[in-house]
């Protein structure tokens, strides 16, 4: 059977203050861990605690306080009087601080991973939608678009002058008939759509 702690002795377990753990039972956050002992005292069970510690605290909150900013913790609270002798260190079964230590870690880890990711993304799609960024799909589909045509366009000259510039003796005249149908072939591709910048 689990042994018993009060607060008091769970916040020593813990590593938090006694303030914090009188806070998580007023919110209700270790409703279920706790449990009445005679005289209508209440206990708590460390493990049920624990667990409703970590699945009802914010740990970004926990390092703000930890930081240094203000929080209800600092608060003075009503006295308390321990209701059990101090329970000592944690009973074989009752959870291993080491494991709970690295299992908050890598929660915190995970977490901070999760914000980051979470906030390049909204710093992607607002850049997106402020027309700093658009799709390399969009792009590239219509670089290929544009590519085609000019190459399309291009390869008509032969057909449209071989006549003309083969009845040509004169070759300031066959170039002047050259560079004319290249400069309209230019300005045919320049009134190609732009880039729809909306995806």
């Amino acid at each position: 059977m689990v042994e018993l702690l009060s607060q008091r002795a769970y916040a020593r377990r813990r590593g938090v203050s006694h303030t914090a753990v009188a806070k998580a039972v007023r919110s209700g956050r270790l409703k279920g861990a706790l449990v009445e002992i005679a005289g209508g005292h209440l206990a708590l069970n460390p493990e049920l605690a624990d667990a409703a510690w970590n699945a009802n605290t914010d740990p970004s909150a926990q390092r703000e306080r930890r930081a240094g900013g203000s929080s209800p913790e600092s608060l003075p609270l009503v006295r308390q009087q321990p209701l059990f002798a101090d329970a000592g260190p944690p009973t074989p079964g009752g959870g291993n601080g080491a494991q709970d230590s690295e299992r908050r870690r890598d929660y915190l880890r995970a977490s901070a991973a999760r914000v980051t990711y979470q906030a390049q993304l909204a710093k992607l799609t607002y850049e997106r939608e402020s027309g700093k960024l658009v799709l390399g799909d969009a792009v590239r589909a219509h670089a290929f678009r544009v590519a085609r045509a000019v190459r399309d366009r291009m390869l008509q000259l032969p057909d449209r002058l071989c006549a003309q510039l083969a009845a040509e003796t004169d070759a300031a005249r066959a170039r002047a008939l050259l560079r004319a149908e290249i400069e309209s072939a230019c300005a045919e591709l320049a009134r190609l759509p732009e880039l729809n910048l909306d995806g």
